[in-house]
């Protein structure tokens, strides 16, 4: 896995911009429908079945994806260096017993 550099970066910026003028251009009106489906129970019930399936896919790709992403940043380098500073002044602060104090160094950090 390669580092993001900041050509990456700037792409990524620049996309994202170009998608929100293009979401921000589309102000026509819209209309929308709403149709009862007349259906029996046993057609709701395959509908039902259908759907949660589709739902559950795309919640579990979506998670998946996500966890990816997290699995990932907890590698990086400036991750692990980060959790070491918060650690580090956890433990300080475990470490003093008077509670005024600990609001005081509290402050300072």
């Amino acid at each position: 896995m390669g580092n993001i550099t900041e050509d990456v970066i700037e792409e990524t910026i620049e996309a994202a911009e170009s998608a929100k003028k293009k979401i921000v251009k589309d102000k026509g009106p819209k209309s929308v429908i709403t149709i009862p489906l007349k259906t029996e129970k046993w057609q709701e019930d395959i509908f039902i079945k259908r759907f949660d399936g589709a739902y559950r896919s795309i919640y579990n790709a979506m998670l998946r994806e996500r966890l990816d992403v997290f699995h990932k940043m907890i590698e990086m380098p400036e991750y692990k260096a980060a959790t070491e500073v918060i650690n580090k002044i956890y433990a300080e602060l475990g470490n003093i017993s008077n509670k005024d104090e600990k609001e005081k160094r509290k402050k300072e950090l």
